[in-house]
């Protein structure tokens, strides 16, 4: 809807910002910065979650997850958005299978991920879910690499007998998932960098021992 692209836009614009882009070629830019300065990259794509953009944009989720769990929105504990960067030079910042639950084991948590700066259609690298997954918290194997993200891997046997799907949106749509949900990054065969954002969503008063944080910037 049009309240939630101009959300999207204003959380693009707190990323060019800090990232000092052209605003003319703002994809372009962000991937120069990429290549030439990747602290500063990094920085371009984690701080702007804890602006007024990302914290409105949080707060707007939270209403639709509340709604999705049939739960009061003051129940529902968003932290702020975290950009991800899905380019075919930059294999790096690219994700195997895993389930959201293998990095936030503790508490239940529901994510919703959305497209920023452009749409994103079936080449330019979506999000691939196995439909089905989600009934249960798979096995994994960690792997850390200096630069890169961390890994809770699934091997792609396990979901073998699960329908693939992609995960096209227009800008201003937002797909909410159960924690459990496998899914990884696609190939991004565009040609452009696929920028998306994701909010993750807690139920602290159901964990008597949760403590909240403005922001978890990855």
């Amino acid at each position: 809807n049009v309240d939630a692209a101009v959300l999207a836009q204003a959380v693009e614009q707190a990323i060019v910002d800090r990232a000092g882009c052209d605003v003319s070629d703002r994809l372009t830019g962000l991937r120069e910065l990429e290549a030439q300065d990747k602290e500063a990259f990094h920085r371009a794509l984690s701080q702007p979650g804890a602006s007024a953009a990302g914290l409105a944009v949080a707060a707007t989720v939270s209403h639709a997850v509340a709604s999705v769990l049939r739960e009061a929105t003051s129940r529902i504990y968003p932290l702020t958005p975290v950009v991800f960067w899905n380019d075919e030079h930059v294999k790096r910042l690219q994700y195997d299978w895993h389930q959201e639950r293998s990095y936030y084991p503790d508490r239940f948590s529901v994510h919703a991920w959305f497209p920023l700066f452009r749409d994103i259609g079936a080449e330019d690298g979506p999000m691939i879910v196995a439909s089905g997954s989600h009934a249960e918290h798979l096995s994994f194997a960690t792997e850390r690499k200096q630069g890169g993200l961390t890994q809770h891997r699934i091997e792609a046997e396990e979901l073998a007998g699960f329908p693939k799907v992609a995960c096209t949106l227009p800008r201003g749509d937002a797909l909410i998932f159960h924690e459990n949900l496998a899914h990884r990054t696609s190939p991004n065969e565009s040609g452009l960098p696929r920028v998306s954002g994701i909010v993750r969503s807690f139920l602290p008063l159901s964990d008597p021992d949760f403590r909240p944080v403005l922001s978890h910037l990855v």
